[in-house]
C-alpha cells in the first residue's frame, strides 16, 4: 500500500512517518527494524530467503545499517494491556545503539488514556514530532 501511494504521486518516499497506538505502535516498530524484502503474498512458502528473524534479533543489525529512524514512544505507566516494561526495553535499546528518540510516560494512565492535559501533551508531542522530522519544504 505505501509503494503504491508512492508511485501514484500522494506521497514522497522520503518523507514518510510511520505511526500507531497498540498494536499499531509494535507495527511500527515492526517496520523500522524488520524489512521484508518483497510482498508475502508473492513468496512461495517454502522460499526463505526473503524472510528475516523476529524483530528483536534484527534491531542490531537495522541500527548498524542505520534504517531506524527517531523514534517517538508515549506510554500510560499503568497499562494492563501493554506493560511499561516493554517500553522501557525499547528505550534501552534506542538508547544504547546511540540512537534519536523521546520517551514520556503518562502516571495514572492505562491502554487508553483519559486525563485532558495527558492527552493534550501527547498531541502536542505528536504534532513537534511530525513537524520536526518532515521538511516543510517538500508541501507534505
Amino acid at each position: 500500500m505505501t509503494q503504491h501511494v508512492i508511485v501514484s504521486g500522494y506521497a514522497d518516499k522520503s518523507q514518510l512517518l510511520v505511526g500507531g497506538w497498540s498494536q499499531g505502535g509494535y507495527l511500527s516498530y515492526l517496520s523500522s527494524a524488520q524489512l521484508v524484502g518483497t510482498a508475502p503474498w508473492r513468496t512461495k512458502k517454502d522460499d526463505v530467503s526473503t524472510r528475516t528473524g523476529s524483530a528483536l534479533c534484527e534491531f542490531k543489525g537495522a541500527a548498524e545499517a542505520g534504517t531506524i529512524p527517531p523514534m517517538l514512544i508515549l506510554h500510560g505507566e499503568k497499562d494492563g494491556r501493554v506493560p511499561i516494561t516493554q517500553a522501557w526495553g525499547f528505550r534501552r535499546a534506542l538508547d544504547e545503539a546511540g540512537l534519536p528518540f523521546e520517551f514520556v510516560t503518562y502516571p495514572r494512565e492505562g491502554h487508553h488514556f483519559t486525563e485532558r492535559k495527558h492527552i493534550e501533551d501527547l498531541l502536542e508531542r505528536v504534532m513537534r514530532f511530525v513537524r520536526a522530522h518532515l521538511d516543510p519544504v517538500s508541501g507534505t
